[in-house]
């Protein structure tokens, strides 16, 4: 007696949700922080790490193409690695926007290839030995960890010395565009004395950049402290990174938790 199709149907049909699930979840290495402003700019590079060629794209969204709706002229900036190879975009921003900014990127591969490895780094043209080491992650580990807040350590203010904060809400691949949040920014001494506290709202995909977030917070002095940044509403992915420069050029990184 011949065997009934219909499991081999369902078998198939589950073969194909799965495939179209795996393309749809490409993983992307993400970039916060980065961005162009005076003499400081981007530089990226990707290494392959198999043996097949590994085309991969930087974007504003987490996705191998842009949008059908961008123009001639499309922010978006091409790795095509050869198996094994490198390469290196000096002048990421230069490429993307010619515009003043500090925003975040996704670096995602074709569908099917593996992840690049990454490293970013914001180099001062003025004094290039004035380098940036900016954090890169997997974005899978970032939307799954979902922090509801973030604790900064080494916050730094005096007269010769500045933090600068950058959030973000993270973009997910199956809903490129963000969802938002509020977030509630209070700042500690290192006794754990709460300092200051303000409020900042980012809309679905946005990057906001806090120059000198101690000043603009009211806190005029501080050696060792932290900045707690803690969601209070909106369904948007939290991520930052904090950056502290001082007189002699120095600049320390520092990340609220670790995925």
């Amino acid at each position: 007696m011949a065997q009934p199709r219909l499991p081999v149907l369902l078998i198939a049909g589950c073969l194909i949700l799965f495939s179209e699930s795996v393309i749809a979840q490409t993983d992307s290495v993400v970039l916060v922080g980065v961005g162009q402003i005076g003499t400081w700019s981007t530089e990226v590079t990707g290494s392959n790490p198999s043996d097949s060629p590994l085309p991969a794209r930087v974007f504003f969204e987490p996705r191998f193409e842009p949008p059908a709706a961008c123009p001639a002229l499309c922010p978006v900036v091409y790795f095509d690695l050869a198996p094994h190879g490198a390469q290196s975009h000096s002048n990421l921003f230069g490429l993307l926007l010619a515009e003043t900014t500090v925003t975040t990127v996704y670096v995602t591969p074709d569908a099917g290839k593996p992840l690049p490895s990454v490293r970013a780094r914001i180099v001062n043209s003025a004094r290039p030995e004035q380098v940036i080491s900016v954090p890169a992650f997997r974005l899978s580990s970032l939307l799954a960890l979902n922090p509801l807040s973030l604790s900064f350590p080494g916050a730094k203010r005096s007269a010769t010395s500045r933090t600068n904060l950058v959030l973000a809400d993270l973009q997910e691949p199956n809903h490129p565009g963000g969802r938002g949040f509020s977030a509630q920014v209070e700042v500690y001494s290192s006794s754990g004395q709460s300092l200051s506290v303000a409020s900042y709202s980012l809309g679905p995909g946005e990057t906001h950049f806090l120059v000198d977030v101690l000043g603009q917070l009211g806190v005029e002095s501080l050696d060792v402290g932290q900045i707690h940044v803690r969601k209070t509403a909106g369904a948007g992915h939290l991520w930052g990174t904090m950056f502290t420069t001082s007189s002699d050029g120095a600049v320390t990184v520092s990340v609220g938790a670790h995925p």
